[in-house]
């Protein structure tokens, strides 16, 4: 049987063996964000390999190639959403591209993550963010459009 650290590169959902009523959780990416160095927690299912010309950049235009680049031949894995008044797009890093996200593989550091979305604990509400604690994180959910995750995480340095 699967654990949530086994689903994360399932794109589907899976039963948790702890449950064992029938009760189902979500197959997580984690993406750091390389402008603030937050952990960004999405589904694992919005991310599709498409053609770089079917992505969006900050400001919401399709992004384009290069002249010396054949847009349709060069593959990301992104996850294109609203904002609110513009497409977006959330691309993942890899060998050809480099992206503002780099998707964390290390087994040790998803196990942590999930470990903390797990045990999370509730801290305070404000306007569209409810915010929790796990150790020395701070988990954050927001339900603003231009949030695109469903968590972030950061470190707390105080």
């Amino acid at each position: 049987m699967n654990n949530a650290q086994d689903c994360i590169r399932k794109p589907k959902i899976e039963i948790h063996p702890k449950y064992n009523k029938g009760e189902t959780y979500m197959c997580y990416i984690f993406l750091q964000d390389e402008y603030n160095g937050d952990v960004l927690v999405g589904k694992e299912d919005w991310f599709k390999t498409m053609p770089l010309c079917q992505t969006y950049d900050d400001y919401g235009q399709k992004v384009g190639c290069d002249d010396d680049q054949d847009c349709s031949c060069l593959q990301v894995r992104s996850y294109n959403y609203w904002d609110g008044s513009n497409f977006k797009s959330a691309i993942t890093s890899d060998d050809d591209i480099s992206s503002r996200y780099n998707e964390i593989t290390n087994q040790e550091e998803i196990d942590y993550y999930v470990e903390a979305l797990e045990n999370k604990e509730f801290e305070g509400e404000t306007t569209g963010v409810k915010t929790y604690r796990f150790e020395n994180l701070i988990i954050r959910k927001s339900i603003w459009l231009g949030s695109w995750e469903l968590f972030s995480i950061h470190e707390d340095n105080n």
